[in-house]
Order: C-alpha cells, then sequence, then structure tokens
C-alpha cells in the first residue's frame, strides 16, 4: 500500500477516534528497510548497477515515496552508476507533485533512465528488480551468467527459467 494511503488511513482512524499501531508504524517500518537493501547492492563490489522499475508498483508512473528513488540517491552517493529501466515512467508525461519528487531527489534522471530493457542488461554489472512486472521476467531470461540478479519485488519467474536470482527479504 502506498505511504500516501497509508496516511489518509490513519488520518482518518484519527479523525475517528481510532488506535491502529500496526498501521502508523508501516511507513517507519518500511523506511528501516532502505538502509539493508542499499548496504545489500552495495556488498556486491560493482558499481554499474541497473534497475528495473523504480515506481512504488508496477503499471504506474507514481515515484512519490518509492523507497528504490531513495535506494538510487543513495547509491550514487556512495560512487556507483545507476541506470533505470522502467516503461511506465515518461520523464515528459510527468506532471504535478510526482515530478517534482523525481526532480527533487534525482534531479539526473534524464542521464539515468534507458528506453530499453536491453541496453540496461548489456550495461549492468548488477540488476535490482523493483517492482514485479511480468516483462522483467522474461527479459532476465537473457541475462548474462556473470550478472547479479537481486530481486528486491518477490517477482514471479516462469516455471523452467533458469533465473539465478537472490531474493531480498522474501
Amino acid at each position: 500500500m502506498p505511504a500516501k494511503d497509508l496516511r489518509a488511513l490513519t488520518y482518518l482512524s484519527r479523525k475517528l477516534d481510532l488506535a491502529l499501531p500496526v498501521l502508523e508504524h508501516i511507513i517507519e517500518s518500511n523506511r528501516m528497510l532502505i538502509e539493508p537493501g542499499v548496504a545489500r547492492i552495495l556488498e556486491q563490489g560493482k558499481k554499474r548497477i541497473g534497475f528495473l522499475g523504480i515506481s512504488f508498483k508496477s503499471g504506474t508512473d507514481d515515484v512519490r515515496e518509492s523507497p528504490f528513488v531513495e535506494v538510487i540517491e543513495r547509491l550514487i552517493g556512495k560512487g556507483t552508476d545507476v541506470r533505470i529501466f522502467d516503461p511506465n515512467i515518461q520523464l515528459s508525461q510527468l506532471i504535478g507533485a510526482n515530478r517534482d519528487y523525481l526532480m527533487r531527489v534525482l534531479p539526473h534522471n534524464t542521464e539515468l533512465m534507458m528506453p530499453d530493457i536491453t541496453e540496461v542488461l548489456r550495461w549492468a554489472q548488477i540488476i535490482v528488480v523493483a517492482t514485479a512486472d511480468p516483462a522483467y521476467a522474461a527479459a532476465l531470461a537473457k541475462a548474462r551468467p556473470d550478472h547479479i540478479v537481486l530481486d528486491f519485488s518477490g517477482l514471479r519467474y516462469p516455471v523452467g527459467e533458469s533465473i539465478s536470482a537472490e531474493g531480498f527479504l522474501w
């Protein structure tokens, strides 16, 4: 559930004088996963990192409060080189708060976005699957044996595919 929806629910619960402690702590719990995610990527010892998806879920261009935007910002700050493929994000079509957020957090995003998933696969040493888009599973079937694939999304891979992806917290 997106953070903005959680905030709306917790606001409504307070307005109705309800205590929902689990909901009130989900956002902070999710934020606590950012640092271990960054550490997991950095411990691989590679500099070229390709992200498949950065929005908070597949099928949307909403990147506001997506943990992967912050993960990418931190990785860049640590000296890695990042490229992103997300077919849902067309920079020329982003508007309003969504565009403002992406431009503020990743001002160099035009250099990071790649229009073709095969370009990301060809370039990257590490592939981070950030959203569970089925198109990514098909593309990963073409990953090189030397690729390190870190699946942060719990993507379902087609039966019979020999994709070696390491899961993160799933």
